[in-house]
């Protein structure tokens, strides 16, 4: 066998990385060894030759109960099905692991003898020439290792044996979330991760990996960046604007602070919470059962924004990811709670975490690396070393994908193309794919002839790009190294406005199409600011625009001069409004019912509004015409709504559905558009996610990887 074991644990599509692979001691929570491959192999051998599973059920529950308890059905096997290879699938599925083929060499032995054995003279041709088909390509399979179930070596190979790489998907029906990392506990036991349901909710999920069912905590919806208590029995996460806990087995999340921006977090051993809410300000602590927020020391001077605090073991202690106001150099840096006391370790893009009994782990271009690192001391030993290749990280967050337990466990993601830019019918017929990559906003200029979208690339940087309808290769617009993104299509299509991060928050800028480059700044201010409209004579551009005090509300910026007006400014979020064609109303969502949802006032407001939706909206758009709105669920459903007028009411009309999306945006509720109208009214273009499922990774004892363990 390998010295490398590399299985799939968990569900999803047929496989080995489904439930009805796993060997009965799997089944039971029981470790796997090179018999639970055997019998990984025998569930193909017997699927190969009867076309149907070995163990079979309408549930996991059911499918894992009959691989414990129940035998296939031998019947079903062909008549003509030779005798040895009829005793090797039995000797594969056998329930007594000592029963067991012990190593696949031996299986590899066993199908070389039958496929020296005779087929039965009277069988027709066809038969025979099917059966010895089937027995070459089982054979095949022997020979390669049970190939089938493993992934590609994309990373240095093991120097140890009992260095093991599980790769496990997400839950039926689920897709994970992006750049969300996996978070496994401290103890090494459990693994949280964030994936949306079939609905389109984001959930956090819990899997005991002893385990082959991950579970939703209920409570949880639109979570975020979670992170772990030192005991593995809770979980901080972000949702809704708040900091919030909640215990590993479930229960009532309780929210414990505001976190409107939040950019990680991490639990001391002092039962307190290190987090940020906002990026431009300070870290700050709370106590893990709520109280006073108070701002972590940082130096008068400091000209840097800390991302994603991770607490070191004497509680008193963090790193954190380091970001220059100025120079956007960022670099991985160790801070005291009681000092202003600064280390800087490591230049890195990334945000790192510290493993026992003395690693930093941090990302080294697109490499996952350990280095020694002296807690006591606050410094790095030796010399960096690679453990896993092509590893993902957030560029909108500058989150690394990874986490690292006390037990010897890393878990991870790689870097994968995960959207697409993909036009669709109002039937929801594909009708092409204008580009692969990773996408989140998109809109149409020029006619529906150009189409414009921000892009995220493996060296962490994020331009907008202009893609002529119909051309292979894009054109680039933005050249700074700090992120662009959410651009908004003039009506003319002939300029965009885009929030950048060159400023340090998102602020606004204005650039003609013709002239990619030469990008002006608009508006700046220390409050985040997301573009969303224009008015159609272009005179208004209208924006969300993040307040400490009351969160995102709606501005409108005359673009002739003068400054922005507030629309909309409630204690609730408001976001992603839209002028109509006429420039009476305006549409936006909010939460005030404490679900996000579509309402629509007049402009300027008079105090009227009207609720559009009452089972979840966002991202609306008027129709070209003005006669209604087209907006999407919360279960990724496009729908239109009609909407006519009676005086100065508003008479919205029932909601029809139009089609089923994916989208794959980079947030759980988008301030961009990841959906761009045709003219016509007769397509759609989607932002939306590939259809190849993406699992995440656990690397079992890591440090026998490393040449100085």
């Amino acid at each position: 066998p390998s010295s490398e074991e590399t299985t799939f644990v968990g569900g999803g599509g047929p496989g080995p990385g489904t439930p009805a692979y796993l060997s009965p001691e799997q089944a039971r929570g029981e470790a796997a060894g090179t018999q639970s491959d055997v019998w990984a192999l025998g569930c193909v051998l017997y699927e190969i030759l009867t076309g149907r599973r070995a163990f079979e059920g309408p549930t996991m529950t059911s499918v894992l109960l009959a691989i414990q308890e129940l035998e296939p059905d031998w019947q079903a096997l062909p008549a003509q099905t030779p005798f040895l290879v009829r005793r090797l699938v039995r000797r594969c599925l056998e329930k007594d692991v000592d029963r067991r083929y012990h190593h696949m060499a031996d299986v590899r032995l066993e199908l070389e003898a039958a496929m020296d054995e005779p087929q039965p003279t009277g069988a027709p041709n066809r038969r025979r020439e099917r059966m010895t088909a089937a027995l070459a390509g089982i054979a095949t399979l022997a020979a390669i290792g049970l190939g089938l179930a493993l992934v590609g070596r994309d990373r240095p190979e093991p120097r140890d044996e009992r260095v093991r790489v599980l790769s496990m998907l997400a839950p039926d029906g689920a897709a994970l979330a992006y750049g969300e990392a996996p978070q496994i506990s401290p103890d090494g036991r459990l693994a949280a991760f964030v994936a949306a349901d079939g609905s389109g909710t984001r959930w956090l999920y819990v899997r005991d990996l002893a385990s082959s069912v991950a579970r939703p905590l209920a409570g949880t919806e639109s979570a975020s960046m979670p992170f772990w208590s030192p005991d593995s029995r809770r979980l901080g996460f972000f949702a809704h604007g708040r900091v919030k806990t909640i215990a590993a087995a479930g229960g009532v999340p309780h929210a414990i602070a505001e976190a409107p921006v939040p950019r990680g977090g991490s639990w001391s051993r002092h039962d307190e919470i290190v987090y940020v809410a906002l990026p431009s300000r300070p870290l700050q602590k709370v106590a893990a059962t709520g109280g006073p927020v108070v701002a972590v020391p940082m130096p008068e001077e400091a000209s840097e924004f800390r991302f994603f605090p991770v607490m070191l073991p004497d509680g008193r202690h963090y790193l954190y990811l380091a970001l220059e106001r100025e120079t956007r150099k960022t670099s991985i840096r160790v801070a005291s709670l009681d000092s202003t006391e600064v280390r800087e370790l490591v230049p890195s893009r990334a945000s790192a975490v510290y493993a026992p009994p003395g690693y930093l782990l941090f990302l080294r271009e697109s490499s996952l690396v350990a280095q020694r690192f002296d807690d006591r001391r606050l410094d790095l030993l030796g010399t960096p070393e690679a453990l896993v290749d092509g590893l993902a990280h957030n560029p909108i967050t500058w989150q690394a994908q990874f986490s690292a337990s006390g037990e010897g466990t890393i878990a991870y993601r790689h870097a994968t193309a995960r959207s697409e830019l993909a036009w669709l019918d109002l039937g929801g017929r594909s009708l092409g794919t204008a580009a692969t990559g990773d996408y989140n906003t998109v809109c149409l200029a020029a006619g529906d002839r150009r189409i414009v979208y921000e892009a995220a690339e493996a060296s962490g940087s994020v331009d907008l790009w202009a893609l002529e309808v119909g051309a292979r290769q894009p054109s680039r617009l933005t050249f700074d190294n700090a992120v662009d993104f959410y651009p908004v299509c003039s009506p003319s299509g002939d300029e965009i406005v885009f929030a950048s991060l060159r400023d340090g928050p998102p602020n606004l800028f204005r650039l003609a199409l013709g002239a990619p480059g030469s990008e002006t700044r608009l508006l700046a201010s220390p409050f985040p600011k997301i573009p969303t409209d224009w008015s159609r004579d272009e005179t208004l551009l209208v924006y969300s625009v993040l307040n400490p005090a009351t969160s995102w509300d709606i501005a409108v910026l005359p673009l002739a001069g003068g400054e922005p007006l507030l629309f909309a400014q409630t204690d609730a979020e408001e976001r992603n409004a839209r002028l109509s064609p006429d420039g009476r109303w305006m549409a936006y969502v909010s939460n005030e019912s404490g679900a996000f949802e579509v309402f629509v006032q007049p402009f300027p407001p008079t105090g009227a509004k009207w609720q559009i939706t009452s089972g979840g909206g966002l991202q609306p758009q008027w129709r070209r015409d003005g006669t209604g709105l087209v907006l999407l669920t919360p279960a990724n459903q496009l729908l239109t709504v009609d909407v006519g007028t009676r005086g100065s009411e508003l008479v919205p009309g029932e909601a029809r559905s139009l089609l089923t999306v994916r989208t794959g945006g980079w947030e759980p509720y988008s301030q961009g558009s990841q959906y761009a109208l045709a003219q016509d009214g007769s397509r759609v273009l989607v932002s939306q996610l590939v259809a190849a499922p993406e699992a995440l990774h656990l690397t079992l004892d890591w440090p026998a990887a490393l040449a100085d363990p």
